[in-house]
């Protein structure tokens, strides 16, 4: 397994298991009822998803050769041009599923 790859993959690990714990956390301290726990479950998610998507947009821009990233700052991102951020973009997506049914949960209850 490529070392970027392989380190995109257990950072996604690690960000989701912080997250996970975040929720837990803030679920305990802050919820009174099932449906702001799930609201709580959809902002942490929604979150992670926004950070994993700011994640994947630099491993793209760390795969870029060094003299066209310089050469050009505003580009656009090459996001399918490396597997470390496909791959981070697959648990951007993961994240935004769990947010989009944690909300949607909250407003039928």
């Amino acid at each position: 397994m490529d070392h970027l790859l392989n380190v995109a993959y257990y950072e996604g690990i690690w960000r989701s298991i912080a997250s996970i714990v975040a929720a837990v956390i803030l679920i305990l301290c802050l919820s009174t009822s099932v449906g702001s726990a799930l609201m709580i479950v959809a902002h942490v998610a929604l979150f992670f998803t926004i950070l994993m998507i700011r994640n994947a947009a630099e491993l793209a821009r760390m795969s870029l050769p060094r003299a066209v990233a310089q050469a050009q700052p505003r580009m656009a991102i090459p996001w399918t041009g490396c597997r470390a951020s496909v791959l981070t973009l697959t648990f951007a997506k993961v994240g935004s599923v769990i947010a989009a049914t944690c909300a949607a949960g909250a407003l039928v209850l």
